[in-house]
């Protein structure tokens, strides 16, 4: 059964559906709100429009509902319209309700609140921003609340003058306490998006690396397993190995007076040989983990030298390992990782020849393997040994992983990318060390 990873576009959906879950909320319950303001209070209001911008949230809940069941991911970007288009809405929602005297002007401060736990603080920074303008804005331009019945707005016939003073007292404190909210609100906003946006930038980033370390750790897991059964295999191994070195040689007895048997025979034997000195080696590197630093020169050449004789049909073209001059710490898994991603290669071509060429550099060895294959899957591309995933027809898919592992043990990287004129590049990466020349 295949591992599945969370990944950052599972997490953007559960994101926008929540941000969509908050959305109806928000407007059922100012929904309701005017209902009761206009019953019970005696407030008029501009139904027509109220319903117009309530079509226009429903239909976006609507289409976000239906693109949170999609498979592709939701990236940081898309939130942000989201968020933006939510402000525009709230904003035309305010402004037939009451502009910045309505209590529901708080809704502004639960968009920068989800803005800024979700977004990085650049576009957490331009919905706080637009928010702010929003409801500086509204203290402007809206439709204010009137109420059934209530005298227009400066009428004071008939009102004697003790009790016009108080109204007028009564307003101006009013003003004064709307104003403390856009000034409160303003200044919690910035509060929220500066505390709040690292805080929570910093939480995905302890996330990102928690899921890194189980993804490592599955991995080691599977390769530990893959150890073991390779042990198991290469004790049970020598038996038909040594049985088959028996028959070859008593083969080689009867077939000596036809040329080409024997020399089928001559070869069979040397790969009998050959698969039985890898299981000597096998065993030896599993008692010697010794880390060795050697002359990249002496280090490739020894692997050229023994793929060569795994593979002899596959053509090399390859730079001249002697004029490297920097140093590697290696041990024998690194030169058979290096020996399965050359087998890699020579399978991805067929019979077309494998390139192979080096760059050096103050701090690292790139050595370069170049096939003329199809080219490589994307999934395999982007996260290199992280699948199983095999191109080959009757491939285990965990070679590239073992290679990969064993590359990454002594801090190289392997990139793989398709190649412009065709096939695949395989880079492998390592830290170059001090050595005595």
């Amino acid at each position: 059964m295949p591992l599945r990873f969370t990944t950052i576009g599972d997490v953007g959906l559960r994101n926008l559906q929540s941000l969509n879950s908050v959305r109806w909320i928000v407007l059922l319950l100012q929904l309701v709100s005017l209902a009761v303001a206009s019953s019970l209070l005696d407030f008029t209001l501009p139904w027509k429009g109220i319903a117009v911008v309530s079509v226009l949230i429903l239909a976006l809940t609507v289409y976000t509902a239906i693109r949170c069941r999609s498979s592709s991911g939701v990236t940081a970007k898309e939130l942000e319209r989201h968020l933006a288009t939510d402000v525009l809405f709230q904003s035309a929602l305010l402004y037939l309700t009451g502009g910045y005297t309505n209590p529901f002007i708080f809704v502004y401060l639960i968009t920068v609140i989800i803005g800024a736990a979700l977004l990085p603080r650049r576009r957490a920074w331009t919905i706080t921003a637009l928010a702010i303008c929003g409801y500086t804005l509204l203290q402007v331009w809206y439709l204010p609340l009137a109420m059934i019945g209530a005298a227009p707005a400066g009428d004071v016939s008939g009102m004697d003058h003790s009790a016009h003073d108080v109204t007028m007292e009564l307003s101006v404190m009013a003003l004064l306490h709307l104003g403390g909210m856009w000034l409160i609100f303003s200044v919690s906003a910035c509060l929220v998006t500066g505390v709040v946006a690292p805080m929570a930038a910093s939480l995905r980033q302890q996330r990102a690396a928690v899921a890194a370390s189980r993804e490592q750790q599955l991995r080691n897991e599977r390769i530990v397993s893959v150890a073991l059964t390779a042990a198991g295999a290469a004790h049970e191994l020598g038996t038909p190995l040594s049985t088959m070195s028996v028959v070859l040689q008593d083969m080689s007895l009867f077939g000596a007076e036809d040329p080409e048997l024997k020399e089928d025979i001559s070869l069979l034997q040397s790969q009998v040989e050959l698969c039985r000195e890898r299981l000597r080696r096998i065993v030896n590197s599993s008692r010697d983990q010794t880390i060795k630093v050697q002359p990249s020169s002496a280090f490739i050449h020894q692997v050229l030298e023994e793929w060569q004789l795994l593979r002899p049909s596959v053509a090399l073209n390859a730079n001249n390992p002697a004029d490297l001059k920097t140093f590697l710490e290696t041990d024998p898994s690194l030169g058979m990782a290096l020996i399965n991603l050359l087998n890699n290669a020579a399978d991805a071509g067929g019979e077309a020849p494998v390139s192979l060429s080096f760059n050096e550099t103050i701090a690292h060895l790139v050595i370069s393997i170049h096939d003329r294959g199809d080219g490589v899957a994307g999934q395999v591309a982007q996260r290199p040994g992280a699948t199983t995933q095999s191109d080959k027809q009757n491939g285990l898919g965990i070679g590239l992983q073992l290679s990969v592992a064993t590359v990454e043990k002594f801090s190289g990287v392997v990139n793989l990318k398709t190649a412009s004129e065709g096939g695949t590049v395989t880079e492998i990466t390592l830290p170059v060390v001090a050595g005595d020349k």
